[in-house]
């Protein structure tokens, strides 16, 4: 008879699974990486995942949804201090900027992975459209408060220019991972820097 495992254990060892579980992901892509190269990834047995998911489906849900909860906080602390369209600028430079450049090259690379296999599966698709749908959602509300604050009659439909952003956003990731040595110097700074042109011709 196994002990009752403890709630906070249960949720460290499933952050472990999921972490390890990424790290297959960005290196060996969604579709290669199996449930026994997670297991060797973390130097346990596929039981002890098992034991937490049903499946390497499972993993990326958890994932997905944990990456869900995370930009919301993400976004939340932006809004303290930011709004509209220098709320989308803030989140650009955390996003390609603000982070070792390491740490988001592998993040990149293991979206760009799974952006390949949501063309092969269902299942990852509908997870991505998840993730992104929030994160549109985020891009639209600051939209909206720079219709609102303008003293312009601004007519641009929030949820298309979130599409936008969304779409400046994702090729900004492709671009840090496939060109990073043949861009420009400074070229994320750069563009950076005509999104907050923008800033000053939308608030104006």
């Amino acid at each position: 008879m196994s002990p009752k495992v403890m709630d906070g254990y249960t949720d460290l060892r499933k952050k472990q699974i999921t972490e390890a579980a990424w790290n297959c992901f960005c290196e060996m892509g969604y579709e290669k990486t199996t449930v026994r190269a997670i297991a060797s990834e973390m130097n346990t047995t596929t039981g002890v995942i098992y034991k937490y998911f049903s499946s390497k489906d499972d993993i990326l849900k958890t994932i997905v949804d944990f990456s869900i909860i995370q930009n919301k906080y993400f976004f939340d602390k932006i809004s303290e201090n930011f709004q509209g369209l220098n709320a989308i600028f803030k989140s650009f430079s955390i996003g390609f900027l603000e982070f070792p450049s390491d740490t988001i090259t592998k993040s990149n690379k293991g979206n760009i992975n799974l952006w390949v296999e949501a063309i092969k599966s269902k299942k990852v698709k509908s997870q991505l459209q998840k993730f992104y749908i929030e994160f549109m959602s985020n891009y639209t509300k600051y939209i909206r408060e720079i219709k609102k604050s303008s003293k312009r009659n601004i007519k641009i439909d929030p949820e298309i220019l979130s599409g936008f952003f969304l779409a400046l956003f994702i090729g900004f990731q492709v671009q840090q991972v496939i060109m990073k040595e043949s861009l420009p110097k400074f070229y994320f700074e750069s563009v950076l820097k005509m999104i907050q042109k923008g800033v000053t011709i939308f608030n104006s």
